[in-house]
């Protein structure tokens, strides 16, 4: 818990500019990206909001089944750190009912404040801002001592502020449950290490015969003093691919000794020839040379008397381990860097969408616009376990916000069913959501006859096969080519040519805008790169 009442006797400075904010703004998101703890997250929230809105007071409240629980707050006078109140009977709960904001000019003309718990403070106007989508889990407030003091800029900047909340602690949520399977990994090893000790100690105590039981699922293979071998079962014949015929009577380094690891066999079974065990992953050799990284444990066989009398070792294929602690590797570093990736882009957005000649008010829209647009695409992907998704769905899902039930009479979609990888798809989902926003503005979608038409293909082009995608406008009102490039034309035709590694071309014909993309082919199911460079669908004129 963390409560500091009373921290100022004044509210802080708001910011004078709003480029002041927006610096302020931009360095939270910073702060909240390098957050390792759920309480720096809800410190910097905290210390951000009092900086950025000017407020008398700030409160952090949790989502406690059917209570509020104010867990945090930084104000001049007290609030209610550490009480608890029913989710219906306070502004806080409200919030995150509806999962909208709520604004009050003046708490004493709004019925749904409990006026006999705020009259102890000097509090005369609020914002309660709900964080997390689609079901809010905690709520930001931020107070002032005077009616009607809040303005819009300090709604849109809690609101951006609660977002980036929201996903800093998403992301904890995630490294933690990432950090809960590597511990029972890690658990799991441990067990099978153990068990694996205590087999070995038990084929020791039953004696000879136990090592050479033929029925046992890895290889067994036991040799004489001089590495000749004297015993192959059935599972040494399934993994090295020699007939227990062929084996017997055998060098055991001329059987399965991998060229790369000789020298590294001959010396192991140096060290067994003296008594001692050995066990550890080596490279070994089939009888059709191919190779494969075996993990071996290999024990002295003691006669009556505990004389050496020769060597057994058992050994299993442990390529597919290895995969999974390599695709384990690469998970958590793939999920590293799509954090990183996202909240730089959500700070892009933030700076283009804040820093426009637009009103306040527009220029909320839009960034709200931009980050549901960035959500949806992230959606598709999450269910896609985040290795691609089909061109047609994230087309559809992008436009459907903007065409609602009308969609099957405005918009055409026709290609053949290819797939985008992770960092196409999230650049598209941007583009195509600022060329819905132009075309309900200015574009088709403005007129009631108007009709979008978005069309793919591939082509093989000169060293490689391409995609490319028409994005068509029909029906509208005449067109004209703008006298400056705003921020959406801006993300076409640099940012999504440079993340595509295309190029994009916009047409500002009499009938409509035509947007043409042409881009590298996708490629199957991998993290950000192809595979063996097979492409999904050979679908080429």
């Amino acid at each position: 818990m963390i409560g500091t009442p009373g921290r100022a006797e004044t509210a802080p400075r708001r910011p004078e500019s709003d480029r002041e904010r927006l610096a302020l703004l931009t360095h939270a998101i910073a702060e909240l990206s390098q957050a390792g703890t759920r309480e720096g997250v809800i410190e910097a929230v905290r210390r951000a909001a009092l900086q950025l809105s000017g407020a008398s007071g700030i409160s952090i409240v949790v989502r406690e089944d059917e209570l509020c629980h104010y867990i945090a707050e930084d104000s001049a006078f007290p609030l209610w750190t550490g009480q608890r109140f029913p989710l219906g009977a306070c502004i806080s709960g409200h919030a995150m009912l509806t999962g909208q904001q709520v604004v009050i000019p003046d708490i004493y003309v709004d019925d749904r404040i409990p006026h006999d718990a705020y009259r102890p403070t000097p509090i005369k106007s609020l914002v309660m801002t709900p964080v997390g989508r689609p079901t809010p889990h905690t709520a930001l407030g931020a107070y002032w001592d005077a009616c009607d003091a809040p303005e819009p800029f300090d709604a849109a900047i809690m609101e951006a502020l609660a977002a980036s909340m929201a996903t800093a602690l998403e992301n904890l949520d995630l490294v933690a449950s990432l950090q809960d399977h590597a511990r029972r990994a890690q658990a799991l090893y441990a067990d099978s290490q153990a068990e694996l000790r205590a087999r070995e100690a038990a084929q020791k105590r039953i004696g000879f015969q136990a090592h050479l039981l033929d029925m046992v699922q890895s290889a067994v293979i036991a040799t004489d003093l001089q590495g000749r071998v004297t015993f192959w079962n059935r599972a040494a014949e399934t993994l090295y691919g020699w007939t227990e015929r062929e084996a017997l009577g055998s060098s055991i380094l001329q059987l399965n000794a991998a060229s790369e690891s000789y020298a590294e066999a001959a010396g192991v079974l140096k060290t067994l020839e003296t008594g001692e065990t050995w066990q550890g992953d080596i490279v070994l050799r089939r009888k059709d040379g191919s190779t494969f990284c075996a993990r071996v444990v290999d024990s002295p066989i003691l006669d009556g008397d505990g004389a050496l009398m020769g060597i057994v070792g058992v050994s299993w294929d442990i390529t597919a381990e290895r995969a999974a602690d390599k695709r384990q590797e690469l998970l958590l570093h793939e999920l590293s860097h799509r954090v990183k990736n996202t909240l730089t882009i959500i700070q892009s957005i933030a700076r283009q969408s804040f820093r426009s000649e637009e009103g306040l008010e527009e220029a909320r829209r839009k960034f709200e616009g931009r980050i549901q647009t960035l959500a949806a695409a992230h959606t598709l992907l999450t269910q896609s376990g985040w290795r691609s998704i089909l061109v047609r769905d994230l087309v559809d899902q992008s436009l459907q916000p903007f065409l609602g039930d009308s969609a099957s009479q405005r918009l055409t979609l026709a290609g053949p069913d290819l797939r985008l990888g992770s960092s196409q798809a999230v650049a598209l989902a941007l583009a195509l959501h600022e060329l819905a926003t132009n075309a309900v503005k200015y574009g088709a979608l403005s007129a009631p006859e108007g009709r979008v038409e978005v069309r793919w293909w591939l082509t093989r082009g000169l060293a490689d096969a391409r995609l490319q995608m028409q994005w068509r406008e029909v029906g509208g009102p005449k067109v004209r080519p703008p006298g400056e490039r705003g921020f959406g034309s801006r993300l076409l035709e640099r940012g999504l040519a440079m993340e595509l590694a295309g190029s994009v071309q916009m047409r500002f014909e009499p009938d409509g805008l035509v947007c043409l993309i042409d881009a590298p082919a996708p490629y199957d199911d991998a993290f950000d790169e192809p595979e063996q460079g097979q492409l999904v669908f050979p679908h080429l004129v």
